[in-house]
């Protein structure tokens, strides 16, 4: 009767093929990693050709004119609004999110509610906006009326020829119109609609410790997604939307690109 002989791995054997697999991680882990944050950055760059479309169409239902967007002292915009806005034309609250965004109420509600001087979220239902009641109210960030919104809209856009409505009453919380038929803008395939929130360069959130720090590269590879008043969108790098970063003189930032106040280079 012959008897069977069964070999197993040495120890030596094991650790050579730990070694490998382990090599091997290290250099597969970072692609796949990247691999991910291409699709994320992708993604973005959808929602945003989407709310660039969504702009056309908004336009040519009112005069030309893009949907409302109120800020408190002529700053401190409240981009949700606008997404509030032009939600009808996406049907979608999830375009509005940026799938690297780490705020998941949203960047633009938490810049409004995570700032040294006051929450200055508008009640959705006040008529200067008249987007109907929140079942869900300010501890809910108005969740059911404004989308959770990660991106922002260019400031450059608005109007200011006294004719805002004050919120509440308030004098210094005020609506402009996102103008889009503007003799102001020189190339509106230059001239920017939206881009992330944070952008390239910010103080995020108004120097305080957040997520992303102080003066963040842009969410996606040191730079951010950018869609354009004609409905294209693509991918900046920060020192393309900042190449004048620390000077004051800043005319050729991305929010001047396209219009006549802008450095003749990027009109």
């Amino acid at each position: 009767m012959k008897s069977s002989t069964r070999y197993g791995f040495t120890l030596i054997e094991l650790l050579v093929v730990i070694a490998i697999i382990a090599i091997l991680a290290a250099i597969l882990f970072p692609v796949f990693a990247k691999v991910r944050e291409k699709a994320r950055q992708t993604s973005c760059l959808s929602n945003q050709k989407q709310i660039g479309l969504a702009l056309l169409q908004y336009v040519e239902d009112y005069d030309e004119n893009g949907p409302l967007i109120s800020d408190l002292f002529g700053q401190n915009e409240e981009f949700y609004v606008v997404s509030a806005k032009l939600n009808p034309y996406v049907k979608s609250f999830a375009i509005f999110k940026c799938p690297d965004s780490a705020y998941p109420e949203g960047a633009s509600q938490y810049q409004a509610t995570q700032n040294p001087w006051t929450n200055w979220m508008s009640n959705p239902s006040d008529p200067c906006l008249d987007l109907g009641v929140s079942k869900v109210g300010a501890a809910g960030f108005y969740s059911d009326i404004y989308p959770a919104t990660d991106y922002r809209y260019n400031q450059s856009l608005k109007t200011y020829n006294g004719t805002g409505c004050s919120i509440g009453g308030n004098s210094n919380d005020t609506t402009h119109v996102l103008i889009y038929n503007s003799p102001n803008i020189t190339s509106y395939a230059k001239a920017v609609f939206v881009t992330d929130l944070p952008t390239s360069n910010d103080d995020w959130p108004f120097y305080l410790p957040g997520a992303q720090g102080t003066g963040p590269m842009g969410r996606h590879t040191n730079g951010s997604n950018v869609g354009f008043m004609d409905g294209h969108s693509k991918w900046c790098n920060s020192t393309v939307m900042y190449p004048q970063a620390g000077n004051t003189n800043n005319n050729r930032d991305w929010d001047y690109w396209g219009f006549t106040w802008g450095d003749p280079s990027v009109q």
